[in-house]
């Protein structure tokens, strides 16, 4: 048996300080930054920047390899694609640049972070995005941009987060118009949130195209409440809303194949801004007022829901869950076998 001598155990213990050192400089990055001053702090898989006073977005060491970057409450201005092209931030699943100077978000800023799951950008001074802003990040699923200076969106600038982007926050921003096809085929989407901004108007194919929104938040907009925008505008709402499956509708579902959404929820009253005679009145009031009833509305909802449904389920459109589909199918296979009868019975009778 091997018996430990005195000289050993100093070898020991020498090994576990060169141990504790290595492992010491390589959960602290602010060793060896690339010429930077780095007041930042390492844990396990966050780099935590915040209140540094930093201008920019440093340069880090390879070693660290970091899941969250902490960049809050600071003072940068600019982001550029070299900024994040770099391999210690490559992995990134969480991104935070809230509460800083930034004005603009140019186009492919974020293509290196292809892992990202969410971005951070509120309580910043943007006012312009580019259309290509988002390209690259696929994997997207929650997006913060509320809270800045933005007045429009070109229309395919979330078209790269189609696929798995579940959470939008664009309220506290000085949008007017939103295009019916901006979030056009979002498959995940469960919520977005436009509160607090300066829409008079909705387009109601707006919310049909979005597959499987559930909260959708529209308070605190200057609402123009004449006819038409009322007729178009909330009553499509209304009946896409309408439109939704019931609770009983839910729990049916789940002894069938056949999947249903679930329902829809508008968040917040939307209150008349204008003409001066319904300010302050709630819009949905104003359908009855209106007879939105008599007008059409289905064009604003019914186009996307079919098309879904015909390729989801092409052999179900044929199909109802009603008794009146029912009788009419009944219908048809009697005056079937009606017309089957009488030709037999003219065949009997030449024959004879």
């Amino acid at each position: 048996m091997y018996i430990m001598k005195p000289c050993d155990s100093i070898w020991v213990w020498i090994f576990l300080f060169i141990f504790n050192f290595i492992s010491k400089v390589e959960s602290d990055c602010s060793l060896s930054c690339d010429n930077y001053h780095c007041p930042c702090e390492c844990y396990k898989n966050e780099v935590q920047c915040s209140n540094r006073s930093i201008t920019e977005i440093l340069r880090f060491p390879g070693h660290i390899q970091a899941q969250v970057l902490d960049l809050d409450n600071n003072f940068i201005t600019e982001l550029e694609s070299k900024d994040f092209n770099q391999k210690y931030i490559k992995n990134l699943v969480g991104l935070r640049l809230s509460s800083n100077k930034i004005k603009r978000i140019r186009a492919n800023t974020f293509e290196s972070l292809h892992q990202l799951e969410t971005l951070f950008l509120n309580h910043n001074y943007i006012d312009e995005i580019s259309e290509n802003a988002f390209v690259g990040l696929e994997d997207l699923r929650r997006l913060y941009l509320n809270n800045n200076q933005i007045k429009s969106l070109p229309t395919k600038v979330f078209k790269s987060l189609q696929f798995n982007l579940k959470l939008l926050y664009l309220q506290g921003n000085k949008i007017d118009h939103i295009t019916p096809d901006l979030l056009i085929n979002f498959r995940q989407l469960t919520t977005i949130d436009l509160s607090k901004n300066k829409l008079t108007k909705l387009d109601g194919r707006f919310l049909t195209k979005m597959q499987n929104i559930q909260h959708v938040f529209l308070q605190n907009n200057p609402w123009s409440c004449d006819k038409g925008t009322v007729c178009s505008t909330i009553g499509a709402i209304e009946r896409i809303r309408q439109s939704h499956p019931t609770f009983e509708q839910r729990l049916r579902s789940r002894h069938s194949n056949h999947r249903l959404k679930k329902s829809l929820t508008i968040h917040g009253g939307m209150v008349c801004a204008s003409p001066i005679q319904y300010m302050g009145l709630m819009a949905k009031s104003l359908l009855k007022i209106f007879k939105c009833h008599q007008i059409d509305l289905t064009q604003y909802f019914m186009t996307v829901t079919i098309s879904e449904e015909q390729r989801k389920f092409p052999n179900r459109m044929n199909e109802t869950d009603n008794d009146g589909g029912e009788n009419s199918s009944n219908k048809n296979k009697l005056s079937y076998y009606v017309i089957i009868s009488i030709l037999l019975i003219r065949i009997i009778f030449f024959s004879i």
